[in-house]
């Protein structure tokens, strides 16, 4: 059967199709995606459209095993793509990511007389600079003056660079003001946005998950006064992840031989030079290795050194559900998600390497050593996936 038959008999089973727009880079985009079409598979079809490097879209489905892949041109193709969509019962779309789509989707959106909703997973609506970072890896800051604005577009990904900010938010504007409904993972996140862009009306909404997070750790492991204290990072670890930050304070570590360990369950650039600083790494891994990983590395806690505003993270939700103890930035959707948990240090995401040093021996001595766990901070996050529950579907009708 062609890739073609494969696409069309799946949507054309009598349920309603959505057609989910994403970059197709992985990570927690297509997590997020990915849960959607599992949860409501009796539901729904999932249709995904991403770009390819040539700008074709991709069209693929969610929950075939097979593995059909379909690829038009958005718009020397248009007539046809616009026919299959509407043979696959494209009842809705959701935008989950416009990177690469920029050249068709507007148009497409438009053609296609669909109501659609926008889920915000970073801040690329915001700035051709999805994570606000500029030349060094490293949040720009709130306020986002002259020369914070310049490192956003010099420093941006986008494929047509645009001469300012605000050329990029006018063209970005309509994701906003046009979708039926903007979905917002946290607090945090709908404040940012909607400092820029006041007429903002939003869900905020938890992305669902497969398995609630404890909100009490019980895998307490001690750190005697002869043994280092293992701190270990998780997923996949780049500047605006803390990289650097990680071997400033590794190369500290080892220079003066403290008893810190410092390991990533994961990817991380620059790996060899951080083997080199006594670094334990694993490399990349699947979800269903995470429980063996974490025994074999036996983490005291897991540090999320994070340099940019986070929208909300799956990995600090593998972290939660380890059970273990954690230290967040004070950055972003962390601290609110991990308000009130014991067992937990929310710190400046700003830290020198030598402040986080000084920090980690600390909490050893005061804490892992004496088993005494410090005051819990904030408040218990009050965002749930209830929306995706009850509301998410609710435009299907019969």
């Amino acid at each position: 059967m062609s890739d073609y038959s494969i696409v069309m008999q799946k949507c054309t089973n009598g349920l309603p199709t959505i057609l989910a727009i994403h970059h197709g880079w992985g990570g927690g985009v297509e997590k997020h995606i990915e849960l959607l079409a599992d949860i409501f598979a009796d539901r729904v079809n999932y249709l995904l459209a991403f770009p390819s490097r040539d700008g074709l879209i991709n069209l693929s489905l969610a929950q075939s095993m097979h593995k059909a892949s379909l690829q038009f041109e958005p718009n020397t193709q248009r007539a046809e793509l616009l026919e299959f969509l509407r043979n696959c019962n494209v009842r809705r779309l959701h935008i989950h990511h416009f990177f690469g789509n920029e050249h068709y989707l507007q148009s497409l959106s438009n053609e296609l007389h669909l109501p659609f909703d926008f889920t915000v997973h970073d801040y690329h609506v915001l700035s051709p600079q999805p994570h606000l970072v500029g030349r060094e890896g490293r949040f720009i800051g709130d306020d986002l003056g002259m020369f914070a604005r310049c490192e956003l577009v010099t420093f941006g990904i986008a494929p047509d660079r645009p001469s300012s900010l605000t050329e990029w938010q006018c063209k970005t504007r309509w994701l906003l003001a046009q979708a039926s409904r903007v979905i917002v993972p946290s607090y945090d996140t709908f404040r940012r946005l909607e400092r820029f862009f006041p007429e903002l009306c939003g869900v905020i909404a938890a992305h669902p998950e497969v398995r609630r997070q404890s909100s009490t750790p019980t895998c307490i492991a001690p750190a005697p006064a002869g043994l280092p204290l293992r701190i270990t990072l998780m997923g996949t670890i780049g500047p605006h992840k803390g990289a650097q930050v990680l071997a400033a304070c590794a190369h500290i570590s080892k220079s003066e031989r403290l008893p810190l360990e410092f390991q990533v369950i994961g990817d991380v650039v620059d790996a060899n030079r951080l083997r080199e600083l006594a670094v334990k790494i694993s490399g990349s891994y699947i979800n269903s290795d995470l429980p063996r990983l974490l025994q074999e590395f036996d983490p005291h806690l897991i540090w999320f050194p994070a340099q940019c505003p986070e929208t909300f993270s799956y990995t600090l939700s593998e972290g939660m559900s380890a059970n273990l103890p954690l230290v967040v930035a004070n950055i972003g959707a962390l601290p609110e998600r991990v308000g009130a948990r014991p067992w937990t240090w929310i710190e400046n995401w700003n830290n020198t390497p030598s402040e986080w040093i000084e920090f980690f021996l600390t909490i050893r001595e005061r804490n892992f050593h004496q088993g005494a766990p410090p005051k819990p901070t904030g408040r218990p996050w009050e965002v749930t996936d209830e929306f995706y529950r009850r509301d998410y579907l609710d435009w299907i009708t019969g």
